[in-house]
């Protein structure tokens, strides 16, 4: 239901409404239990660190239509 969910100290006025409207995942932190695991503990807290660290969660790019590498006219054969 959600593609990001904060982790922080301080309770928002709209959590709540995001809780009501995602009662599965309010449920699963009804219940939950703190086993004390650091889960930022291997993310970099440096600007350019974190920068290079979330690349690799980015998508592929793919090639555009328009590009010089993608011309829309082939080259001849041999070329």
């Amino acid at each position: 239901p959600a593609s990001f969910l904060p982790v922080r100290a301080a309770v928002r006025r709209r959590d709540p409404r995001f809780l009501t409207a995602t009662p599965d995942l309010a449920a699963a932190l009804s219940v939950a239990v703190d086993d004390g695991r650091d889960l930022l503990e291997h993310v970099p807290d440096q600007w350019k660190e974190i920068k290079t660290w979330a690349k690799r969660f980015l998508p592929p790019v793919k090639p555009s239509p328009a590009s010089p590498n993608n011309s829309a006219i082939p080259s001849p054969q041999g070329s």
